[in-house]
């Protein structure tokens, strides 16, 4: 699919999600996660999970990504050799993102399913999940993304709220969030509130909000030639040291460390 940008609601279904990112770059949210991404972002999302990738604000051009989704009977899972592995898999995190080696031979598996019809479509996603399965076990080529134990599944109305909520922090990132004008967008009072959020999105509202502050630097480190106390403000830092410590905290590097790091990948 190509759209103008990423902006859907953050949702959940009952699918296991494969997603592969041709071209774009933004913020992915999967359970607890949020992360940056860029073209060749490859993540399994497991059911159940919310979910969302978002580009408004960073793409000026289209935004391409190749989506296979597929549900398991539980007749069809029995057959399989590995059916204890994809419980295994499916059970134990929100999402799976493979790195390194192992990208270019599942975007050849991803051609296979697209290029099939039938149940020979149906046998090449069965192969793209059997191939995530047998990674997911190698820690340098598979990397999981938050744990499912921490999620609540959120009922129907109770999602909407939340991606709401979600919505509304992203546009306000440059500035300062309450705790009291986040509450009344959830609507629920402030002193409930910080109970509300972590069990709706699975950790406090305010790691949160740093995780995705720094998800959005990271976006604009490597798309932009801005200075890092430039992007800083407006990712809604404060302070420069505050954004170095959180970013050191998250990404194991310093911003100037990661755009350098980046223009030498490319």
């Amino acid at each position: 699919m190509q759209l103008a940008a990423f902006a859907g609601p953050l949702h959940a279904h009952d699918h296991i999600e494969f997603t592969w990112i041709t071209r774009g770059n933004g913020v992915r949210v999967v359970g607890e996660t949020v992360e940056p991404f860029e073209a060749g972002d490859l993540v399994m999302v497991t059911p159940r999970v919310p979910h969302v990738w978002s580009s408004t604000g960073f793409a000026d051009h289209p935004v391409r990504a190749r989506v296979v989704q597929l549900q398991i009977a539980p007749e069809l899972r029995r057959l399989a050799e590995w059916h204890h592995d994809i419980d295994g898999v499916l059970s134990s995190a929100s999402g799976w993102q493979l790195i390194g080696s192992a990208t270019r031979e599942v975007q050849a598996l991803f051609d296979q399913v697209f290029a099939a019809k039938g149940l020979s479509q149906l046998a090449a996603a069965l192969q793209l999940l059997e191939y995530w399965v047998a990674r997911s076990r190698d820690l340098g080529t598979c990397q999981a993304l938050g744990s499912r134990a921490v999620l609540h599944s959120p009922d129907a109305a109770q999602q909407r709220r939340i991606d709401t909520l979600l919505r509304w922090i992203r546009d306000r990132l440059a500035t300062e969030i309450t705790v009291h004008e986040a509450a009344a967008v959830l609507h629920v009072s402030p002193a409930s509130f910080p109970r509300a959020f972590k069990r709706l999105v699975g950790k406090p509202f305010t790691v949160y909000l740093n995780d995705l502050r720094v998800a959005q630097a990271c976006v604009l480190l490597r798309q932009s030639d801005q200075p890092v106390a430039r992007i800083a403000a407006v990712c809604g830092f404060s302070t420069l040291s505050h954004f170095n410590t959180q970013f050191k905290l998250r990404v194991r590097q310093t911003p100037r460390g990661y755009r350098l790091a980046g223009s030498r990948a490319t």
